[in-house]
């Protein structure tokens, strides 16, 4: 019985991290393929997330990504304004 809740709960927290996290639930598409490709893309960002930051939360993950992101976006404006 433990072993199976573990593994229906590792199932119910990925599910939670795809709506809380990633708006698996924000879904406004009528067409089954864009459905599909909306769900598709959720699950291709969780796994990234968890490969790139194996000892984060999803959250986490995400936070860092942005701020990682964010940074970098601002060092190339920055050298793009000193070049020009």
């Amino acid at each position: 019985v433990c072993t199976r809740y573990r593994k229906r709960w590792a199932i119910e927290t990925v599910f939670r991290d795809l709506k809380d996290v990633l708006h698996l639930q924000n879904c406004h598409a009528r067409s089954l393929k864009a459905q599909f490709n909306h769900i598709l893309a959720c699950l291709e960002v969780y796994q990234f997330f968890q490969a790139a930051f194996p000892t984060h939360s999803i959250q986490a993950a995400q936070q860092q990504f942005l701020s990682l992101h964010r940074s970098s976006a601002l060092n190339t404006q920055a050298f793009l304004a000193c070049v020009a």
